[in-house]
């Protein structure tokens, strides 16, 4: 609708031309360019790696003439990390684009394991993700997103934003994640993993509501906050939290940059999030995959009655030196009940550490405030030097379902990966999820994932 918009007024634009007896051409307009404050190499970082973040979109800022939106201005296409389709005088962007995820692996499950069906060996395949999108910048102020998920048929993300309102950044309204962890607030595209770690069953997800959010000091600190409402009905499939239709909540992120150095090469990002969430009494329950599509969670509680109110701490911490990563996040979840229902604590947490022998390197950004795609330094070519990007990881995770009267479980996970990045678009990997259950048994996982994503 906004694109047919925007042609009918080139076409009234060119009507209008055709009759006038101006003579004179309106100024010609440069395309639009990076802050002043970003270096080259920072702009390159910020469109390749990171430009799936609308906040990472930063055009120059100019007046709106009202000769601009009758004039006729010419329109490009272009690949740039997806297709874009683009106004010449940077008023109008669209982005499209999308990612296959497609896994295979090899699985073994203890007879022991009380949720194990059926226990033993056994090989699973499926399609993670197959997504579409849509995205762009309207007016230089108006910004939108919609994405769909074919693999089930679902409503990925559905909103509606302005940008640059005085302190406020971006403010959103729809259907979108809530500003809560860094590991999850990352896409699955850019993780070093193929899936989030055990503590990702106690992140809020997305949900409909508005959202706030912006930077100050040349982008070293980052606040995002909103509230929201859960409605099932949108929920992935694969959501580890049930029964809170209907409740809404409040929530936050802050994240600074106490060291930033070398363009991003070097930095220490430290964060904090924080979720509260007013429950109406209904049952609730949590579970958990052992970081891996292919096999059903391993451990869940049994459906909790009488909540009141759930609060929500996450606190994160993340090292980047060149090729080297050092990652990691605590959750914990404080559930009150009503009634004189016992009140409940559960935690969770990972550390996790990655490496690139090809000196290549994670890229962050300070607007967004999430990690990116890699962008290989030397892409892979067939009879050429290129040889992409690989990276080795290493994480060591953990869940507590289990306290007083509910024994949901508890779960150790170590999952050891390695990814081949032939170039932005294409990524190979391969890992082993080892998953111990205390006191009911170990399942291993062998698992690969083909990713393309543009």
């Amino acid at each position: 609708m906004w694109l047919g918009l925007s042609l009918s007024l080139a076409t009234a634009g060119i009507a209008a031309e055709s009759t006038s007896d101006a003579t004179e051409p309106p100024p010609n307009v440069p395309i639009a360019e990076p802050e002043p404050e970003e270096t080259p190499d920072e702009e390159q970082a910020r469109e390749e790696s990171l430009a799936h973040e609308l906040e990472e979109w930063v055009p120059e800022e100019e007046p709106v003439e009202r000769w601009r939106l009758l004039h006729p201005r010419q329109w490009h296409f272009e690949w740039r990390q997806g297709l874009r389709l683009r106004r010449e005088d940077g008023l109008h962007e669209l982005m499209f684009g999308g990612r296959l995820q497609a896994d295979a692996g090899l699985a073994h499950l203890d007879d022991g394991l009380e949720h194990a069906s059926p226990p033993g060996w056994r090989t699973e395949a499926e399609l993670r993700q197959a997504r579409l999108f849509v995205q762009g910048i309207l007016f230089r102020k108006l910004t939108f997103k919609v994405s769909y998920e074919l693999s089930d048929t679902e409503i990925r993300d559905i909103y509606l934003g302005v940008r640059k309102l005085g302190p406020i950044h971006s403010l959103r309204v729809g259907f979108q994640e809530e500003p809560f962890s860094l590991e999850q607030k990352t896409s699955s595209r850019a993780r070093s993993f193929m899936e989030p770690s055990l503590a990702n069953a106690l992140v809020p997800r997305r949900n409909s509501g508005i959202l706030a959010s912006g930077n100050i000091w040349n982008a070293r600190l980052r606040w995002a906050v909103g509230t929201f409402v859960v409605v099932d009905s949108f929920q992935e499939d694969d959501n580890l939290t049930k029964g809170f239709d209907g409740d809404w909540d409040l929530t936050f992120r802050l994240t600074g940059l106490p060291i930033y150095r070398k363009e991003g090469a070097q930095l220490l990002l430290a964060g904090l999030s924080f979720n509260h969430r007013f429950a109406d009494d209904k049952g609730v329950s949590f579970s958990s995959r052992p970081e891996t599509g292919l096999i059903e969670g391993l451990i869940r509680t049994p459906v909790i009655t009488d909540l009141d109110q759930m609060n929500t701490l996450g606190l994160e911490l993340a090292w980047v030196d060149g090729p080297f990563t050092l990652q990691g996040e605590w959750i914990r979840s404080n559930l009150s009940r009503s009634g004189g229902q016992e009140d409940l604590v559960f935690s969770g947490g990972y550390i996790q550490t990655s490496w690139f022998p090809t000196g290549d390197r994670r890229a962050y950004g300070r607007r967004s405030g999430v990690f990116g795609r890699v962008v290989p330094n030397a892409p892979f070519s067939w009879g050429g030097a290129g040889r992409g990007a690989i990276e080795l990881a290493a994480r060591l995770s953990f869940l507590d379902l289990d306290d007083g009267p509910i024994r949901g479980g508890r779960q150790l996970d170590t999952t050891l990966g390695a990814s081949w990045y032939l170039n932005t678009q294409l990524r190979l990997t391969l890992e082993w999820v080892h998953a111990h259950i205390s006191g009911e048994g170990n399942a291993d996982v062998l698992q690969t994932r083909v990713q393309i994503d543009f």
